[in-house]
């Protein structure tokens, strides 16, 4: 029987029970799909920071050149 966790109490699912079963499987998909999109989130932001490091190698901009945050 699959279970699940909801407001940290855990429930079992009969597997002949097909609304239930389908309300678990999108709450699955779509789990699955947020954890993708973080993923691709952080990947794109990892390759922005690498990218505008770069740009400023280039520009020959320097740590000690930064100005102080207002």
């Amino acid at each position: 029987m699959p279970k699940i966790t909801i407001d940290e109490t855990e429930y079992e699912v009969k597997e002949d029970d097909q609304e239930k079963m389908q309300l678990l499987n999108m709450l699955s998909l779509g789990s699955n799909a947020l954890n993708l999109l973080n993923h691709i989130a952080q990947c794109v932001n990892a390759v922005q920071q690498g990218k505008t490091q770069e740009l400023k190698t280039s520009l020959g901009v320097k740590d000690e050149e930064k100005k102080p945050k207002k």
